[in-house]
């Protein structure tokens, strides 16, 4: 058994070595605590100092990597386009043919959103290569305006190719003189020659917008066809929001601030008046040449410099993703402020004592000294300890060896420190391994995504119906899905299930369903033998105890006869002219997977012309507000029949807008999947 080990008072050693000095005076006691003070003064600075610099690294790193992740996050947007091309060139076709004009084609005074360029002189004869090439990227429209409703800070996408065709979309109407600056021939456009030489993304330095839209800078992103760069995607960004995060982010410091560099020292960002900006310099706003040159030549740090005949601190960094500097202005003055205000008021006190008793001070300095050194050595190891550990040394020993309350705090401290570096060392683990799971379920959800069918309109070619479908997952990879195919030629087969539970295993056990639901769909096919056979094969291979709730339907496009077959789902809503959009009460069967031998009944309606099918999973009616109130069937009823003259596209767009709405800031807990199927005409009949 550990012998216990005999202390002393820190308290009773102080009470010892006050009761001396107040034996002969209590005020010079009180000299010397000034004196104290002021010996302690500089150290105050420097620790305050050192604190305002520590956290100011912290905070521009932070900031920095902000924009970072802001400007990563639109970088791959662009390269989601450019990836989106090269799919283009891959599957012809897959896309509609469009015919694009040429510029001589337009009169002088027409403007519009689509701009387009081709090598071609008036009269002269167009390579139909080149032509078809052009018409091609045509189809890029949709996909360039999805990108920037999605991120408003794109104001403009184009694509140039190396057969010298040029495809733009800007939603400010731009005169089509506006992409004039690129001539393949020269390839003089930066954003063009720059992304073709290097074949990597790159970024512009920045620039202000000829069009008056704001600071802007240019993200070009090549695209490859059979392993050869066949041209480049650029994209203009207005970056005047961050410019915004820049100058109004708060420091910490009452007067500090902060400013933005290009990463060859020009200033971007800044508080100046537009007047002001015309001359003001990056050495002007740093305090020197020299503060600019720091800046430009390292990655990150802290300089000293002066601004406008004041001492101040200026923390850097870069940010990553553009090579922009970062730095925050941390007056000297305003840190040391608390420290300066105490020095003052002891100075006042020890003036007042210092005048009233200065012989006996001389008589007693020796003895308080000693006592005051006793007391102050352990505790400023203490103190040195604590501010090794709070700049991140962890590592760092301190040997106090008092007897009294100072060791034991010490030995407390020194196992607190050991506990916090093997939770430290844990939580990097746990974030890494996070860090790694996430990305597999981003993996995960991109493959879901690709087996549902997600390219629209799904069959161009077909008058006969128009379909759309959206599925949107509660977790990064979902349970629901749907799918729609041609049986044959005159048959159309539209399937919405819900796999029970969420996350990979239901994502998994989705694939497996989806594909046997397919697989078994054949020509004459009783729907009812096609979920029998389906449910068998599911209840084999379903280790896990997962089960399905599927409705599927097939179309007659010559007779309009839909036969159906339910297996636990929802009932559908059937829009027709005279009634407008109402639920079909459909017998529902019991799920897929949940008992092996299962008997399923089909059923059938007639659809005319003009009809429609909605079906959805029951992420739509059981949607929850922050008051736990369910959307409901009423509901989305009321939703259907507001829109019943929409497309099955438009249908689903303002549905899902009014889920969002009621929801607001309540969590998805469930995924949301709806299908909409318009039968237009009957297959084989002339319009």
């Amino acid at each position: 058994m550990e012998e216990k080990r005999k202390t002393g008072s820190i308290r009773k050693k102080l009470q010892r070595a006050l009761l001396l000095v107040f034996v002969f005076t209590a005020l010079p006691n009180l000299i010397l605590s000034e004196i104290g003070m002021a010996i302690m003064r500089s150290r105050s600075e420097e620790q305050l100092i050192d604190q305002a610099v520590n956290s100011a690294e912290v905070f521009t790193a932070g900031q920095a990597g902000t924009i970072s992740e802001t400007m990563n996050g639109i970088v791959q947007r662009i390269e989601q386009a450019a990836g989106y091309t090269e799919y283009l060139y891959s599957n012809r076709d897959l896309f509609r043919v469009r015919t694009l004009k040429t510029p001589d084609d337009f009169p002088p005074d027409v403007t519009g959103n689509q701009l387009h360029w081709l090598p071609f002189e008036k009269g002269e004869e167009k390579d139909p290569t080149i032509v078809a090439e052009a018409n091609l990227l045509s189809s890029l429209e949709p996909c360039f305006e999805t990108l920037m409703d999605h991120c408003p800070t794109i104001v403009s996408l184009y694509a140039a190719t190396v057969s010298h065709v040029n495809i733009g979309y800007d939603k400010n109407v731009l005169d089509k003189q506006g992409f004039g600056a690129y001539n393949p021939d020269t390839a003089d456009a930066g954003w063009y020659k720059n992304a073709l030489k290097t074949g990597k993304t790159v970024i512009s330095d920045t620039y202000n917008d000829t069009f008056g839209r704001g600071l802007m800078v240019t993200i070009s992103v090549p695209y490859s066809v059979n392993g050869a760069i066949r041209g480049v995607i650029g994209a203009d960004i207005n970056i005047e929001n961050i410019r915004s995060d820049i100058l109004d982010f708060q420091t910490g410091v009452k007067d500090g601030y902060g400013l933005l560099f290009s990463a060859n020292g020009q200033w971007i960002c800044a508080d100046v008046s537009e007047k002001d900006a015309q001359t003001v310099t990056s050495a002007d706003l740093l305090g020197s040449e020299a503060a600019v040159s720091s800046l430009t030549e390292k990655e990150e740090g802290v300089i000293e410099s002066k601004i406008d005949g004041k001492s101040v601190y200026i923390s850097f960094d870069t940010v990553e993703a553009t090579g922009w500097k970062l730095a925050v202005i941390l007056p000297k003055e305003e840190i040391i402020a608390p420290a300066v205000k105490n020095a003052r008021l002891s100075w006042y006190a020890a003036a007042m004592v210092l005048a009233f008793d200065v012989v006996l001070f001389v008589f007693i300095l020796r003895r308080v000294n000693r006592n005051s050194a006793r007391l102050s050595y352990p505790l400023e190891h203490m103190a040195e300890q604590i501010k090794q550990v709070g700049n991140g040394n962890l590592d760092y020993h301190s040997e106090i060896h008092t007897n009294d309350e100072v060791q034991l705090l010490s030995e407390s401290f020194e196992r607190m420190t050991l506990s916090l570096k093997d939770y430290i060392s844990n939580l990097t683990a746990v974030t890494a391994e996070k860090e790694r799971i996430g990305a597999e379920l981003d993996v995960a959800k991109n493959i879901q995504a690709s087996m549902l069918p997600c390219i629209f309109p799904a069959f161009p070619e077909r008058e006969e119906f128009d379909i759309h479908a959206t599925m949107t997952p509660a977790k990064e990879v979902g349970g629901d899905f749907y799918d729609f195919f041609m049986v044959d030629e005159t048959h159309l087969a539209i399937v919405m299930a819900d796999v029970s539970g969420k996350g990979v295993p239901a994502a998994l056990f989705m694939v497996i369903g989806k594909t046997l639901i397919k697989d078994h769909t054949q020509i004459n096919s009783n729907l009812s033998e096609v979920f029998t056979e389906v449910n068998d094969l599911l209840c084999e291979a379903n280790s896990e105890g997962l089960f399905i709730t599927a409705f599927e339907g097939v179309l007659d496009l010559e007779t309009g006869r839909f036969d159906y077959v339910n297996a636990g789902h929802e009932m559908p809503f059937i829009y027709r002219a005279e009634t407008g959009y109402v639920p079909e009460k459909i017998r529902p069967g019991f799920v897929l997977a949940g008992m092996e031998g299962m008997r399923y009944k089909s059923g059938s309606l007639q659809l005319n012309v003009g009809d429609r099918v909605f079906q959805y999973t029951d992420g739509v009616t059981e949607a929850t507000d922050a008051s736990n109130q369910l959307y409901g069937m009423e509901r989305l009823q009321t939703v259907l029949n507001r829109c019943a003259d929409a497309t099955p596209e438009e249908t689903l767009r303002i549905v899902k807008e009014d889920i969002d709405l009621f929801v607001g800031d309540a969590p998805q807990f469930d995924d949301i999947t709806m299908l909409c199927v318009e039968y237009k005409e009957k297959y084989g009949e002339e319009t």
